[in-house]
């Protein structure tokens, strides 16, 4: 759906609320719409009133989790990506995003462990195993990055961060013509890219070319 169809709902979920305010679905899905429109506010207060109505269904606190993960207050969206897995682990993804906020507030394990789990549950989750490579790519763990990263790849190989991982975990290990190969595929995909721009000439100059 587009934008502007999100925008056209939101009056006719608003219309079965002046109904019966409290029509769960009705806060669920007028919330979506306000989510997707990134009027956040609004959002969240219709996820925490459908959470009032429905405190069983995952959905509302994963939405609530994401938005806070959105705004870039991970300690605030963590508990919410917590009540998700508690009511149903099967959210992969929710994994995905918890370890994600982990991994911005620095706390490496939980991190891994998130990651590990998804990858469990789904093992064709790219994003994870590329994850995983950022954050042993933090502990100054190249060798384990480059596992991890190229696993994914082997899933996507076109995932553009996890190539500029990998890029970047073969240029702290020294290995810059490794590096050099994976910054040039990052920009067949991307000639913009600044990461891939930046260290290519980093593992150029030294391996002596221009």
């Amino acid at each position: 759906m587009h934008r502007k169809q999100y925008e056209d709902a939101i009056p006719f979920f608003s219309m079965v609320l002046a109904l019966d305010a409290n029509h769960k679905t009705a806060h669920k899905n007028r919330g979506v719409c306000y989510y997707k429109t990134k009027e956040y506010d609004k959002a969240l207060l219709d996820f925490q009133n459908a959470i009032v109505l429905a405190p069983k269904d995952p959905y509302n606190y994963h939405y609530i989790g994401h938005i806070y993960k959105n705004q870039m207050r991970c300690e605030e969206a963590i508990p919410y990506f917590t009540k998700t897995i508690e009511i149903d682990e099967r959210y992969e993804h929710v994994l995905y995003k918890r370890g994600v906020c982990y991994y911005l507030l620095d706390e490496y394990e939980k991190a891994l462990a998130d990651f590990r789990r998804a990858i469990e549950l789904d093992p064709k989750d790219a994003r994870s195993y590329a994850f995983i490579g950022h954050t042993y790519l933090k502990e100054n763990r190249p060798d384990e990055a480059v596992k991890y990263y190229s696993r994914g790849l082997e899933l996507e190989p076109k995932h553009k961060d996890a190539l500029n991982g990998r890029g970047n975990a073969y240029l702290m290990a020294g290995q810059h013509r490794e590096a050099l190969k994976d910054f040039l595929q990052v920009l067949e995909i991307d000639p913009q890219d600044e990461n891939a721009n930046r260290n290519r000439a980093v593992a150029s100059r030294a391996l002596g070319e221009k």
